[in-house]
């Protein structure tokens, strides 16, 4: 009788533990699935985001390329054929260029350069004050990517281009140095441009 109830009593024991673990495994579940839900609708939220922010992205772009007369561009947006570079907003909710201007000036001095043969061609470089020349305390510099004084910047374009990279300084540009010939003076010469492009 009593080796009877201890069977019983083991019987029950192991009845409630498997109820138990069973009730556990249905609440992991539960917690799963509702964790899954949570973190598929997150991925969902961001994927929309995402894709609004895009979708204002192109049209800005579209609308920069109607400005600009880009009708290849624009016909590539509109035909959502664009691979092209998508302007990114700005912190005040404006929007960075995909075209920039340039503002173009010819190399003042460029002849007085010692070895200026040696950088005919295309260039990069930074333009970069010069406040301690003597002719010209206004004076901006066009030095080379390796760190070669190319000539300056012409004294009658100083002001506009202070203004137009907001006197911030040094400050990239690209260029050409071409050679030229003086067949009345049998003699060569060089003569460059300096591209600096607009900032955003």
């Amino acid at each position: 009788m009593v080796l009877i109830v201890v069977i019983g009593i083991i019987v029950v024991g192991v009845v409630i533990f498997m109820n138990s673990q069973a009730s556990k495994k249905v609440d992991s579940v539960d917690i799963h699935s509702s964790s899954s839900r949570s973190s598929q609708k997150n991925v969902s939220d961001k994927k929309l985001i995402e894709n609004a922010n895009k979708l204002a992205a192109m049209g800005e772009a579209l609308q920069q390329a109607k400005a600009q007369g880009d009708e290849k561009t624009v016909k590539s947006i509109l035909n959502m054929t664009y691979t092209g570079p998508l302007p990114e907003r700005k912190e005040d909710g404006t929007y960075t260029k995909i075209y920039k201007n340039y503002l173009r000036f010819k190399i003042a001095g460029i002849n007085y350069i010692s070895g200026i043969g040696d950088y005919e061609g295309k260039f990069r470089g930074e333009i970069v004050p010069d406040p301690t020349n003597p002719h010209d305390s206004n004076a901006i510099k066009i030095i080379h990517q390796d760190g070669t004084h190319l000539g300056f910047v012409p004294a009658e374009d100083t002001a506009q281009l202070r203004s137009w990279v907001k006197n911030i300084f040094p400050y990239k540009c690209y260029g050409e140095i071409f050679q030229g010939e003086d067949y009345d003076e049998d003699r060569k010469y060089y003569w460059g441009e300096v591209m600096v492009e607009e900032p955003d």
